[in-house]
């Protein structure tokens, strides 16, 4: 690697932890409201914010990548977990943080959420909404959403990949 590209990854990475102390770059929601919820639950994840310490748990999230199918995004943690050197204790397995629930399945990887979110708009929406005020509430900054699938399009190939 060059000096150059070593100074760019640097200077990168120094600027992300200014960010990270930034508190504009912190996950914000236009509604006033959240703050006077005493406890607010996020009921397809089986989180709550008075049972949880969503910021302890959450609040190093980067990425949260949506899948439609629970099956996998599994397999996608699963692959994230080796991909990141994410190690877990002797004995411990990765595990669904919504087992309790059975709509969507959501995942922990270092700084990845890893969440299904079934199929249609309608679900998408609930999880979206619930995955937007866990971000909120666990104080997340410069956070990045990633959608990981199949879409439809017009004019588009069968069988083309479309990056936008």
């Amino acid at each position: 690697m060059s000096d150059t590209q070593t100074q760019t990854q640097s200077g990168q990475r120094c600027q992300q932890k200014q960010n990270d102390d930034d508190d504009r770059f912190q996950v914000k929601l236009h509604n006033a409201n959240l703050k006077n919820i005493p406890d607010d639950v996020l009921y397809h994840f089986a989180l709550a914010t008075n049972t949880h310490n969503l910021p302890e748990m959450f609040g190093d999230i980067k990425y949260v990548c949506c899948s439609g199918s629970p099956k996998r995004i599994g397999r996608f943690a699963t692959y994230m977990q080796k991909e990141l050197g994410v190690r877990l204790p002797p004995g411990s397995a990765l595990e669904n943080i919504s087992n309790k629930t059975d709509r969507y399945a959501l995942y922990k990887i270092g700084p990845v959420l890893a969440v299904s979110h079934g199929m249609g708009m309608p679900s998408v929406s609930i999880m979206l909404h619930e995955i937007l005020k866990l971000t909120y509430y666990a104080k997340c900054k410069n956070v990045t959403f990633i959608r990981i699938g199949t879409s439809g399009g017009i004019d588009v190939n069968n069988w083309t990949n479309e990056m936008q």
